[in-house]
């Protein structure tokens, strides 16, 4: 999926921070899961966004995957302000799920639960166009919360940005924030050394027919011959 990798100057390429904002919080949760925030407030929307964001997302992976040591992560994300019915006309579905696999599998994320906030029932079909990329499990931990007032039923208040009713600092800030962290130095020469990064071919098992076991390659917990 090299096309999540290509390179962007966040600071100049990523051009959807005034519509999506979205981070990592800095605090994790009393039961150590960090919570990963995104806020949309678009009205209207072209395909190259969604390409972007992806890319955004891949390189935060990447640094949550070197840097982090939590539990899991909690996905809220907000629709409160945004237009839903043209956000799902722009969805690929090809797409988004290459995209999720690789960051759900791919990187491994262990994800404790996912909140939209919403009073759009369009988000329904949202969820229905995502499911079919989701395990099982994953699916059943998505929740849907109307206002605020429900979603901090579940999660814990004090953490989430101000926008969200907590005590964080604004999502706009946080979202800057992180522009200057995934475009620093520092992180982009790491992030470029694990593109680079590939399987050595010649430690691969090879296929070997071996006569002591007739002939069969592969490994058996069972193997019955007649």
């Amino acid at each position: 999926m090299p096309q999540f990798y290509k390179f962007i100057d966040f600071k100049t390429e990523y051009k959807y921070s005034d519509i999506i904002w979205d981070g990592l919080l800095p605090k994790m949760t009393d039961e150590y899961y960090r919570i990963y925030v995104l806020k949309n407030v678009g009205k209207h929307f072209n395909k190259d966004i969604i390409m972007s964001y992806f890319r955004w997302l891949v390189a935060m992976a990447e640094y949550l995957t070197a840097n982090d040591y939590s539990r899991g992560i909690i996905i809220i994300v907000d629709y409160l302000e945004t237009n839903l019915v043209e956000y799902v006309k722009i969805l690929d579905f090809a797409e988004v799920r290459q995209a999720l696999t690789l960051i759900f599998d791919g990187y491994a994320m262990s994800i404790k639960s996912v909140h939209l906030v919403t009073s759009s029932k369009i988000v329904e079909t949202i969820i229905e166009f995502v499911k079919p990329i989701l395990s099982t499990k994953l699916s059943q931990r998505i929740q849907i919360h109307k206002d605020l007032n429900s979603l901090h039923q579940v999660v814990q208040r004090d953490l989430l940005p101000e926008e969200l009713g907590g005590n964080e600092r604004s999502i706009v800030k946080l979202h800057k924030d992180w522009v200057e962290v995934l475009s620093s130095k520092e992180f982009q020469e790491y992030y470029n050394e694990m593109k680079t990064a590939s399987t050595n071919e010649k430690y691969r098992l090879t296929n070997k027919l071996n006569e002591e076991y007739m002939g069969i390659a592969g490994t058996f917990k069972t193997l019955n011959i007649d």
